[in-house]
């Protein structure tokens, strides 16, 4: 049986783990301070719990005793770097890690750290949060694995299928992350800002229009990179989003209740950097950055 290392077990991470224990297949956790074993309880849609006891360590030599094929890492954008140098040293040779993350430049990290033939990106719709430890499902989708240098995703999409995820492999993968990054710097700066559900946005014809505006630089960054994105595509696809996920509160929008730091770094300001080093802007993107950025700066406790 394949043995996987999840790296973070927050609400994704943590859904994906339980799914996987369930199933019989062996899990470890890599996270940064834990050592030992997590109780989680994952409740479904219909209520019914799945409770497992998930191994965890903080030790990248323990997790490469523990021989894992494969390594789903789960933690915020912020965290990439410092995910990567772990890996390094907790997969064997032949193991390949897979970036379910949000955003923007995760793959690419990942890659200059562990090699390109060692990696892999999902594009992941399900959702779930988390209070304590316990998670809840916050909507099913799909997970769709990619290697553009052409690595193998096979053993990952087994792995993910044995879990009861609707798993497959992706053609295109840096189009699948633009477009959803696309979604999320249209929904989730907004939603943090604003403190509202994603569907309520809809209701606002200003927003609307911010949207619009973020849509045409993020299709102009994702240019600049080298992939096409049809802005008219993409627009249906928030769109899409909104409707799907309208009870959802957003990610971004639990780091901000919560103080925590966000992955705005890796979303909007990303796409007013890349616009910027290319000799164009991104004016939009860039002020809802900043707005969340400053958010953070006065929500968030120092020290």
């Amino acid at each position: 049986m394949t043995r996987v290392l999840v790296v973070g077990l927050g609400a994704l991470g943590g859904r994906i783990a339980c799914q996987l224990s369930a199933a019989g297949v062996p899990v470890m956790a890599l996270e940064r301070s834990t050592q030992g074993t997590r109780s989680l309880t994952y409740v479904g849609r219909d209520g019914i719990e799945i409770r497992a006891n998930i191994r965890s360590t903080s030790s990248p030599c323990a997790a490469r005793d523990f021989a894992p094929l494969v390594a789903f890492v789960t933690v915020k954008a912020y965290k990439t770097w410092e995910a990567a140098e772990a890996l390094s040293q907790a997969l064997p040779g032949e193991a390949l890690a897979v970036t379910l993350q949000n955003g923007l430049g995760n793959l690419e990290t990942l890659a200059s750290v562990l090699g390109e033939h060692r990696t892999a990106a999902g594009v992941c719709t399900y959702g779930a949060h988390r209070e304590g430890d316990r998670i809840f499902w916050g909507g099913d989708g799909q997970i769709r694995i990619g290697s553009p240098w052409g690595a193998s995703v096979s053993i990952p999409i087994e792995v993910l299928k044995a879990g009861g995820f609707d798993a497959h492999e992706s053609h295109d993968i840096r189009r699948d992350i633009w477009t959803k990054a696309a979604v999320n710097c249209c929904i989730n700066p907004l939603t943090a800002l604003l403190r509202v559900r994603n569907g309520e946005l809809r209701s606002s014809p200003w927003a609307m229009e911010i949207i619009r505006s973020v849509i045409q630089e993020t299709v102009q960054a994702a240019g600049l990179q080298g992939v096409a994105l049809d802005p008219e595509e993409v627009r249906r696809t928030v769109e899409s989003v909104m409707e799907a996920t309208g009870g959802n509160r957003s990610s971004m929008l639990q780091d901000v209740e919560a103080r925590r730091p966000t992955e705005i770094g890796s979303l909007s300001l990303k796409v007013a950097e890349i616009c910027r080093d290319g000799g164009l802007s991104a004016p939009v993107s860039a002020a809802l950055g900043e707005l969340v950025r400053a958010l953070e700066d006065l929500s968030i406790p120092k020290g």
